[in-house]
């Protein structure tokens, strides 16, 4: 077996080790929690401003129809 794959093998062997520990999966979890949370707070700041700049689109449209924009 080439030497490359044994040193692989062995730290895939040590990461099991290390994330054996209850704080460990903790923290993993955590920190995927807070990337999924702040993904979603980002998402819903878009479509809030989305839907604001498509509320203004609208009204400015509807002025120029009007012909209340010079």
């Amino acid at each position: 077996m080439p030497q490359s794959v044994c040193n692989l093998e062995n730290d895939c062997g040590d990461d099991r080790k290390r994330f054996k520990s209850p704080q460990s999966f903790e923290l993993l979890f955590l920190i995927v929690s807070f990337i999924i949370l702040e993904n979603h707070y980002i998402l819903n700041l878009y479509i809030c401003l989305s839907r604001q700049a498509a509320i203004y689109l609208e009204v400015y449209q509807v002025r120029r129809l009007l012909g209340t924009i010079e």
